[in-house]
């Protein structure tokens, strides 16, 4: 368990590290790590929902090229078909 006297250190360690003053009250160090954390939580909420749109927007195009390569498949799957029988007819 980390003491209070180490909390306070590495808080005041973040604080000099964003550039506040060590000498800041330690509740005001609080405030402005939890809004930082905050802004980040929204910046990645954020990026987020755009990863998800591309995504989105990827999955509906392959699967348009996958359904035109089903019916490219089946056309010729039918052509093969159509020959094979025209090679089993008796011949005139």
């Amino acid at each position: 368990m980390i003491s209070g006297s180490a909390r306070r250190g590495s808080l005041l360690d973040f604080a000099v590290r964003i550039g506040y003053a060590p000498d800041m009250d330690v509740i005001d160090i609080l405030e402005e790590r939890v809004m930082h954390m905050l802004n980040r939580l929204k910046a990645l909420e954020e990026e987020n929902a755009a990863l998800k749109t591309v995504a989105q927007q990827e999955n509906a195009s392959l699967k348009e090229a996958l359904e035109q390569e089903r019916q490219n498949k089946n056309a010729v799957l039918s052509r093969v078909d159509q020959l094979l029988k025209k090679l089993q007819e008796p011949a005139i």
